[in-house]
């Protein structure tokens, strides 16, 4: 039989989980209002705009991510999850590397395409924002694991990973800033030159 003081203990328990619960379900509900934001009007979106969005007073969106940079991480770590699962799934659907350079370059210009507004802000980091917590640097860093399990595979030196997933990542974004200028080009015709592009060298090196 619990003791009047198990039973107190266990409800504290329980309350403190549905507290948690609650702010973290909090924190997705105003997040997905500061992408909605993001949508209208891109990298110049305010936190009185999305505190409005919420239908909240704008102490309380500082609350919950601390500054605009806060709020920038919070955008990126949702996307950059989304992207990390595509690049993913291109490794595990197909040993072929050329397979997973289109799959990859095609579910970054599908995020694109899809949502431009977005993908500008997260192109625009905040000044306060660490290197290492930036979109582009997550993008690079998905990229370099797909490069290094290939390397591995191949039992090559895996060391250019790192500096080649970057520098893959930084070519399609820049191409993704240019094709936002040029829409009338179509995805797959993008995606086929950005890979015929990259092919070459990443053949002859991790073959």
């Amino acid at each position: 039989m619990m003791s009047q003081g198990g039973l107190e203990q266990d409800s504290s328990g329980h309350a403190a989980q549905a507290a948690l619960y609650g702010r973290m379900q909090r924190r997705l509900e105003l997040l997905e209002a500061a992408v909605q934001v993001i949508r209208r009007a891109g990298s110049t979106a305010s936190m009185d705009e999305i505190a409005a969005q919420a239908g909240i007073t704008k102490p309380i969106v500082y609350r919950y991510f601390g500054d605009r940079a806060g709020l920038y991480q919070a955008v990126a770590e949702r996307y950059c999850a989304d992207l990390t699962s595509r690049f993913q799934s291109a490794v595990s659907t197909s040993g072929d590397l050329r397979v997973n350079v289109v799959t990859a370059i095609d579910a970054y210009l599908a995020f694109v395409q899809d949502d431009p507004q977005v993908h500008q802000f997260l192109l625009h980091p905040q000044h306060t924002t660490r290197p290492a917590v930036t979109f582009g640097y997550h993008v690079g860093e998905s990229i370099a694991d797909l490069l290094r399990r290939r390397l591995e595979a191949a039992r090559r030196d895996t060391g250019p990973a790192g500096p080649w997933g970057h520098t893959i990542a930084g070519m399609v974004q820049g191409a993704s800033t240019w094709w936002l200028v040029h829409p009338e080009v179509p995805r797959a015709t993008l995606v086929e030159r950005l890979s015929t592009l990259l092919w070459d060298g990443l053949e002859r090196t991790t073959a």
